[in-house]
C-alpha cells in the first residue's frame, strides 16, 4: 500500500483517525522534544507517546517482581507501584541502588556498573527462584 493512501503500516486504521494533525505535531514536537533531535528519535518518542496514551493494562495471571530504583521509590504516588494491583498471584518489590537514569544510561547518565551489576544479582535470584520452583 503506498505510504500516502492514508492508512497505518497495517492498512487497517486510517491515520486521520488516530494520529494527530500534522500542523499540531509540527507545532508540539518543536514544544516537546529537543532541538537536536533528528527525525527519527522525534519518530519514536511520537511512536512511544502514542501508545502509552492508548495503554490500558489488563490484569496478568501470574506472580509479578517489580524492579524500582531508591529514586523511583521516594517519588510520592508512584505509579509505577500500580503494576503490583495488576498481579493476581501477588507481586514483589525488588528494590535497586541509585537511579534510574544510571541503571540505563538515560539522558546521557553514566551507566553505574553496580547498579546493574545489583540488578543482575536480583534479576538471578528470581530466575533460580522459578526455576526451583518448576
Amino acid at each position: 500500500m503506498q505510504p500516502n493512501a492514508g492508512y497505518d503500516a497495517l492498512g487497517s486504521i486510517r491515520r486521520e483517525q488516530c494520529w494527530p494533525r500534522r500542523e499540531n505535531v509540527q507545532r508540539v514536537s518543536a514544544e516537546l522534544w529537543p532541538k537536536e533531535w533528528g527525525q527519527p528519535q522525534k519518530v519514536k518518542a511520537w511512536a512511544n507517546l502514542w501508545e502509552t496514551v492508548r495503554y490500558a493494562p489488563e490484569p496478568y495471571p501470574g506472580r509479578l517482581d517489580l524492579f524500582l530504583t531508591e529514586e523511583s521509590l521516594r517519588i510520592p504516588d508512584n505509579s509505577q507501584l500500580g503494576w503490583r494491583e495488576l498481579a493476581l498471584r501477588g507481586a514483589q518489590l525488588h528494590e535497586l541502588p541509585g537511579m534510574h537514569a544510571t541503571l540505563v544510561g538515560l539522558d546521557e547518565a553514566p551507566l553505574e556498573e553496580s547498579q546493574v551489576q545489583a540488578l543482575a544479582v536480583q534479576l538471578r535470584g528470581c530466575i533460580d527462584s522459578v526455576l526451583s520452583n518448576g
